[in-house]
């Protein structure tokens, strides 16, 4: 016997335990499952052939094109946000040069729990009087505020870069000191203006709106231009100073018509009861417990990019995010198909967390494909058994995530060029 003939027969005996299982388990399976697709088996009689009438039923059926509808946008998001959390989760682990074992394992925790036992914490988190509320209500009580404050700091942001570059200074388009510079100058004109209020000298502002912006623009913008002038020759003529004098001039006025007390109330929303966040709810969950696991596989690969070409790109003038931009994430090719594919496999089978939030929820508002197979494989939920019917599903659920695939594959180039 020739010696590439034994080390292939040796081959073939070590695969041999998981070839049989895939031959019974995968396609013994998949091939009677597609043969049953085209019966009307129901577990109890023998199956008749009744050709493409499953499929027929399958496409006209209200639940499943929910099912549809809903297996789609459930993938969509958590695979897309999955990634790029996962993506930086790795890059923070990846910079740390202490204790990085300690949030490695941290971070990690959340993959290795059951995914049961981390829905009823979640059930529990986000129940009517559960954390989630109570931490949330001072957020949404304070909403006009922090909308304010926001619309601020863009607008100081604004005025900064533009005033910086008109003087000629090279400035970033993203320059995190002067986001940090933006951010407190928007919480001190909001607490500038609580402190006004409180001494009623706006009282007039809320009486006369449009009297009171106008006034307060002028006044801002004035003071502005005294204060830029410093001795010498006033420049009156400042766009950004004119924007920016008129924001927190509209701010103040609001402040002092009412506008941007506190809400009332607080929020007791039942997410995972709710129609309108049930799904989303489960989506957060989703990303919680999945991510960090493919942030393992982004570590690895990170840790495996050559650190000569940061340094040639550093020598080259290249900051932290081109080199993040067009060194790390070209390596990362490979990687981050096969975090995308694995999370679009996963995704689009999601049905743990269906399960066992469906006993609160009418199921019409987060049935998936997998969900719904089960349901009529098995009669659960007031349906009664239609195996063939089900495989109908599966082969369908089979095929558009065979289609996923081959499409992520012809679009992610997974070649890695120095």
């Amino acid at each position: 016997m020739k010696y590439r003939t034994r080390e292939a027969l040796a081959g073939y005996l070590f695969l041999s335990p998981w070839l049989v299982f895939l031959a019974v388990f995968f396609m013994f399976a998949f091939v009677r499952a597609f043969y049953f697709s085209f019966t009307d088996f129901d577990l109890f009689r023998d199956p008749n052939w009744v050709g493409l009438r499953n499929y027929q039923r399958l496409f006209n059926h209200r639940d499943f094109i929910l099912a549809v509808k809903h297996t789609f946008l459930y993938a969509a998001v958590v695979t897309t946000v999955q990634t790029i959390f996962a993506l930086l989760l790795a890059f923070v682990l990846h910079q740390l040069t202490r204790a990085r074992p300690f949030f490695r394992t941290a971070f990690y925790l959340p993959s290795i729990t059951s995914s049961v036992v981390i829905t009823l914490i979640f059930l529990w988190l986000f129940s009517r009087t559960g954390i989630v509320n109570f931490l949330v209500t001072p957020l949404y009580q304070h909403l006009p505020q922090i909308g304010a404050a926001l619309v601020l700091a863009g607008v100081a942001y604004t005025s900064l870069v533009w005033s910086r570059r008109r003087a000629g200074r090279p400035t970033e388009l993203l320059d995190p000191l002067l986001v940090l510079y933006a951010g407190a100058t928007a919480l001190l004109i909001i607490l500038g203006a609580n402190a006004l209020e409180q001494l009623q000298t706006l009282a007039w502002a809320g009486a006369n709106p449009l009297a009171g912006l106008v006034a307060s623009t002028g006044v801002l913008y004035l003071l502005s231009r005294l204060l830029a002038s410093r001795g010498r020759a006033l420049q009156l003529w400042d766009p950004p100073a004119l924007l920016l004098s008129a924001t927190v001039g509209l701010v103040l006025t609001l402040r002092g018509g009412n506008l941007l007390d506190p809400l009332p109330g607080r929020l007791e929303i039942s997410w995972y009861s709710d129609p309108r966040t049930v799904l989303w709810t489960i989506m957060l969950q989703n990303i919680w417990t999945t991510g960090p696991t493919f942030m393992i596989m982004f570590l690895a690969a990170l840790q495996g990019v050559p650190r000569s070409l940061y340094e040639a790109a550093s020598i080259d003038g290249a900051d932290e995010n081109q080199r993040f931009w067009y060194i790390t994430v070209p390596i990362l090719r490979p990687v981050i198909f096969l975090v995308v594919t694995l999370g679009s496999i996963g995704t689009m089978q999601v049905f743990d967390q269906i399960a066992v939030v469906g006993a609160n929820t009418p199921i019409r508002y987060l049935i998936t494909l997998a969900y719904f197979i089960y349901q009529n494989a098995l009669g659960y939920g007031g349906t009664r058994i239609q195996m063939g019917f089900a495989a109908a599903g599966a082969v369908v659920l089979a095929a558009v995530i065979f289609f996923i695939v081959y499409i992520q594959r012809r679009v992610i180039d997974v070649e890695v060029q120095y």
